[in-house]
């Protein structure tokens, strides 16, 4: 039991998916394209496959009480791409969390699906 309260799904400190949003129209909310990941890593590596633009898209935490917007410069280097796999612990970090690429706290987390 206590195996299972120290996984990352059951850790409320830490967000349970990341959601990634894009304006199909600019300036209208109702239409968007969404992805889902259970990690930032999984999410950012395949808006990276698709070719999607960093800046054309807003990331959020969704944890159970509220969804947090992330800043650009957690998952989009200074040069306006994607950041790769250690710099997204970088920036993560930034954001105010504990994961590293050492001691990543989702290591439990499908780590590629991402669900559209």
């Amino acid at each position: 039991m206590f195996g299972k309260l120290t996984k990352s799904r059951y850790n409320k400190d830490i967000p349970y998916v990341f959601h990634a949003k894009q304006q199909v129209v600019a300036g209208c909310d109702d239409l968007v394209r969404d992805w889902f990941g259970e990690t930032l890593c999984s999410l950012c590596n395949r808006l990276k496959e698709e070719e999607i633009d960093p800046n054309s898209v807003s990331i959020f935490e969704c944890f159970d009480s509220a969804d947090v917007e992330m800043p650009k410069q957690a998952y989009m280097s200074c040069d306006g791409k994607w950041r790769e796999e250690q710099g997204l612990c970088e920036g993560h970090q930034c954001h105010g969390s504990t994961v590293s690429k050492d001691n990543c706290g989702f290591r439990d987390r499908d780590m590629v699906n991402v669900v559209t």
